[in-house]
């Protein structure tokens, strides 16, 4: 085995840090068989005691890593959830989930606090294939949970159907499915489905509930594995468009599965047709036909989509009630594994956790109800567990650790916060994932500035959305790099003009466009005026664009 040379100009202690957000939070960044090949590779690994843990303290020792509570020796630290700000060190190179991908105001804090102690920040749903220039989408992630979470937000709405559907008399296969963190790892779960599966062949399912069509809604990594459980289970996969066209026939021997690709959920509002580009740079130009045309014929919905607050919604409150008062609904659950909060399904506003895994959503109410027994006849179960992938922790640790362990053996051989050796360079799906280094939030992502709409001079920001005269703008182009969006905040600040950040899109590499939508609100028309010419010379003179919208 390599020793380590204490004179070593290398990263080459590495902190694992004990989870502590969630009591279920059983995973690990880094197994002992991956840090066992770190160690033979020159590295020291220090890991935070933890009885939690799925892999115990020992087995860490056992490979030679060392338990320690102190981790300020450490040049690079790794964990899964996020950490709070007044626990994080100096000068440190971070791996984690940061959830700030798409601006969270929560997260301003943490951000600010890795810029201000000059840490190295690298978020692992920023470690991404290249582009996909035919789409203008982001590149796959690399290092991420997905097809687990898939799996477990499968496992757990079968299981919530099989309770809202005893609470309306109806005894049903589903009964007998457990939920995710009650099986010992992954293997043990797809076991129980094809099991159910075999029920479903051999009973049949209730008439009640036929055809049981399952409406997959994204293709990523999350929709991936959910497909994976529900093919253990009896099927036949069915096309939008034949589900549309009622091009089907009832079956109790099986289940349907319908997998929506965007382009199948979104259509330009003017036009009827999708178009990838023109949706990923001007989503306010389109709106959601998945409810118009395909909820009603749909049993179950399990959302993995990717959701931005500048893409439409693919379920509003209003439409769902407008649903079922209009229409004999087969909706019997939803299990949101996006989990984004009022977004992509708009009435998730709460998270469900693994003691309290679904409420019943009433949709011509619009109101949550906590217990199955307590739901009407037009009640759906919901779910959305933030922490899905915690369901196996053992698989999730060694899945996660596989995928993360090259960008670690990158990462090592970097020096942070000096400046790195010349010629050294990381692979361009590291570099990209870089979000703050040497006190420069870098790349994409969270710039502080996107945090001025905080302090504009409207002392009632409460109401700044609501009855006032506002003008919505939207920018195009290198906002970041060539100071757009810094020149165009000052000018307001300067002219006590309030202002609020609808959203923005930050361009992922250095030769992307960023999008920027703006609410300017017009208390003094001389001065709104006035700022909007200085805004339209500043974005001229940038060779950006403008655009000024409809409210």
């Amino acid at each position: 085995m390599k020793t380590i040379k204490e004179n070593s100009t290398f990263n080459n202690i590495i902190g694992i840090k004990r989870e502590a957000k969630y009591i279920w939070e059983r995973r690990v960044a880094l197994t002992p068989q991956n840090c066992k090949k770190l160690i033979q590779e020159g590295v020291k690994l220090i890991v935070q005691p933890s009885k939690l843990r799925c892999y115990t303290d020992d087995e860490y020792l056992e490979i030679g890593a060392e338990i320690n509570e102190d981790l300020s020796s450490c040049h690079i630290i790794v964990g899964i959830q996020d950490i709070l700000p007044e626990d994080l060190l100096r000068d440190k190179t971070y791996l984690f989930f940061s959830h700030s991908l798409k601006a969270q105001p929560d997260k301003k804090d943490l951000i600010l606090k890795l810029k201000i102690l000059n840490n190295r920040f690298i978020d692992y749903e920023a470690i991404r294939t290249n582009k996909d220039q035919k789409n203008k989408n982001l590149g796959k992630r690399l290092v991420s949970f997905g097809r687990i979470a898939g799996v477990a937000g499968t496992i757990n709405i079968l299981s919530g159907i099989g309770q809202l559907l005893l609470s309306r008399n109806i005894s049903n296969q589903f009964l007998y499915t457990k939920l995710g963190y009650m099986h010992c790892n992954l293997q043990e779960a797809l076991d129980e489905i094809k099991k159910l599966g075999e029920l479903i062949s051999l009973q049949f399912l209730p008439n009640e509930i036929c055809p049981f069509i399952v409406g997959v809604l994204g293709t990523g990594q999350v929709g991936t594995g959910v497909i994976e459980a529900l093919k253990h289970l009896p099927h036949k996969i069915l096309s939008p468009k034949d589900l549309a066209a009622g091009n089907y026939t009832v079956m109790r021997d099986c289940i349907y599965i319908v997998i929506f690709n965007t382009d199948e959920l979104y259509e330009n509002k003017k036009t009827g047709k999708f178009d990838p580009i023109e949706y990923n740079t001007s989503p306010e130009m389109y709106v959601s036909k998945f409810s118009d045309k395909y909820l009603d014929k749909l049993t179950l919905v399990i959302n993995c989509l990717y959701w931005e607050k500048r893409y439409p919604r693919i379920i509003s409150k209003s439409q769902l009630k407008n649903l079922f008062f209009k229409k004999k609904m087969n909706l019997l659950g939803i299990s949101d594994i996006s989990c984004d909060i009022n977004g992509s399904i708009e009435f998730l506003d709460t998270y469900n956790s693994n003691t309290k895994p679904f409420f019943i959503y009433e949709p011509l109410q619009m109101i949550q109800v906590n217990l199955v027994d307590d739901a009407s006849k037009d009640g759906i179960v919901f779910s959305a567990i933030p922490y899905l992938a915690a369901s196996f922790s053992y698989d999730a640790s060694d899945y996660f650790s596989n995928l993360l362990f090259p960008f670690l053996q990158e990462l090592v051989k970097s020096q942070y916060p000096h400046p790195e050796k010349e010629g050294f360079k990381f692979s361009e799906e590291l570099n990209n994932a870089i979000i703050i280094s040497n006190g420069n939030i870098v790349n994409y992502v969270y710039n502080l500035t996107f945090s001025l709409q905080q302090q504009s001079s409207r002392k009632k920001s409460s109401q700044i959305s609501f009855n006032r005269d506002a003008c919505n703008i939207k920018l195009v182009g290198h906002l970041l790099d060539r100071k757009v969006y810094n020149d165009i905040i000052l000018l307001l600040l300067e002219n006590k003009i309030d202002f609020e950040v609808i959203t923005a899109k930050i361009g992922w590499l250095n030769s992307d466009y960023s999008t920027l939508y703006l609410s300017i609100f017009k208390e003094d028309i001389v001065v709104f005026e006035k700022c909007m010419a200085g805004i339209k010379e500043i974005v001229k003179e940038r060779e950006c664009e403008i655009q000024i919208l409809e409210i």
